[in-house]
């Protein structure tokens, strides 16, 4: 799948505003002596609201499910999922945008007349 229709430039920024978030999500440590589940629970209320922000987003709308299989999101027309959790699957998204972008300007390099 290719970009599309879809401005690199406006991909990678939205990417990169997914990476910031993705970095305030609260860590899950079991070395701190905190409690393992309250630890979980906030990592979850913090995910949950992620997700509701990018399900509402005005410039960048997300579809996000989560079933047994996993979390699976589609944003600007990149897809990703993952079985590891949300915060994989914001992840794999980053990953999508940056290789389809990448691939794009190869293309594009590549199909100019010399």
């Amino acid at each position: 799948m290719s970009i599309g229709n879809q401005n690199p430039h406006r991909l990678l920024d939205i990417a990169h505003q997914l990476e910031a978030q993705i970095g305030t999500l609260p860590q899950i440590r079991t070395n701190e002596g905190t409690d393992i589940s309250l630890a979980h629970r906030r990592h979850r209320a913090a995910c949950d609201a992620m997700a509701a922000d990018m399900r509402t987003r005005r410039d960048a709308r997300a579809t996000i499910s989560e079933n047994a299989q996993g979390w699976r999101i589609s944003m600007l027309g990149i897809r990703a999922s993952s079985t590891c959790g949300f915060k994989a699957a914001c992840q794999n998204w980053i990953t999508q945008v940056r290789r389809k972008v990448a691939d794009s300007a190869a293309r594009t390099s590549r199909d100019r007349p010399s």
